[in-house]
């Protein structure tokens, strides 16, 4: 038997419908463009940027500089060629660079090795506390300079804000300027942070970006 449901029975279900609608908050990756963001992206004025000529990118890049308080910016098409980027940048100088990372880091993990197939550096690995924190003693136990044939040298520090594989914990600008200023004057080493989710942990601190990351070189 098939039964016609009233108007107004059919109206309360779509309602209900649409109050548990589940927002899916697995990855960034899941989401889509709006419209607006459509309409934006396609009507965007365009150049060669190679040439350093396309408005848009450079506005964008001015804009995240200062943002960020950093001298310069570059536009990346995602967070892993990001990160790869400064790797890069940090240790191209030194063809025998380590670098030290969380061993639940995204870099770590996530991001295809790329720090060593590519950017062709290796790593220690320290395990971060529940907050994120990476210990200034396991910093320093990890640091190695290249005074012996057998070793690399430890030119960069990377930490993550905020932690993915840690519950999204963030970390505070008084810690990324305490490690800032151990790697700076006590172990001559650049911080570099991944900030897929970094204006999260701005937003949570009620913080400007360039404050949060002042302790930091890219």
């Amino acid at each position: 038997m098939i039964h016609c449901a009233p108007k107004r029975l059919v109206a309360s279900f779509a309602a209900r419908r649409a109050i548990h609608t589940v927002t899916d908050l697995r990855s960034d990756t899941v989401t889509r463009p709006t419209k607006g963001m459509l309409r934006a992206a396609t009507e965007a004025p365009l150049g060669d940027d190679v040439m350093g000529e396309d408005p848009t990118v450079n506005a964008l890049e001015e804009f995240a500089a200062d943002l960020f308080g950093k001298e310069r910016a570059l536009f990346c098409p995602t967070g892993t060629m990001a990160n790869l980027a400064a790797i890069l940048s940090h240790c191209h100088y030194n063809k025998s660079s380590e670098i030290i990372i969380g061993a639940k880091s995204h870099i770590n993990l996530y991001e295809g090795g790329g720090y060593a197939n590519i950017a062709g550096v290796s790593s220690k690995q320290v395990v971060e506390d529940e907050n994120g924190y990476m210990q200034s003693g396991e910093i320093r136990d990890n640091y190695r300079l290249d005074d012996d044939d057998h070793y690399a040298k430890t030119t960069l520090l990377c930490l993550e804000n905020t932690h993915n594989m840690l519950g999204g914990v963030t970390l505070p600008a008084s810690y990324i300027d305490q490690v800032g200023n151990l790697a700076h004057e006590e172990l001559g080493i650049k911080v570099h942070i991944d900030g897929a989710r970094l204006m999260n942990s701005v937003v949570k601190q009620n913080i400007s970006p360039s404050d949060l990351i002042a302790g930091a070189d890219s």
